[in-house]
């Protein structure tokens, strides 16, 4: 996510609302597995997903927001985990 301003102000991100989808609120397992760096804008997954142990709840919806200070544009956001093969 990259957002710029106009007048050459600087962008501030902020990772917000990130649950399940389908389910509502934050959820404070999630918001530990993603850091986003907030001059660059750049999201990180800091915990692995495993497929197999997610219970059926394969997509995590979160917003990104980029701000100058005095506008706000939110980005929604879906990852979807998918199943890979594991080599034996």
């Amino acid at each position: 996510f990259l957002a710029s301003d106009p007048e050459g102000a600087a962008i501030r991100y902020t990772l917000t609302d990130i649950s399940r989808y389908g389910a509502s609120g934050d959820d404070a397992m999630l918001q530990q597995a993603f850091s986003l760096d907030t001059t660059t804008g750049i999201l990180t997954v800091n915990t692995p997903f495993d497929f197999e142990a997610e219970d059926g709840d394969y997509r995590i919806v979160m917003s990104i927001e980029a701000t100058d200070g005095s506008l706000t544009v939110r980005l929604p956001v879906l990852i979807e985990i998918q199943d890979v093969m594991a080599m034996a």
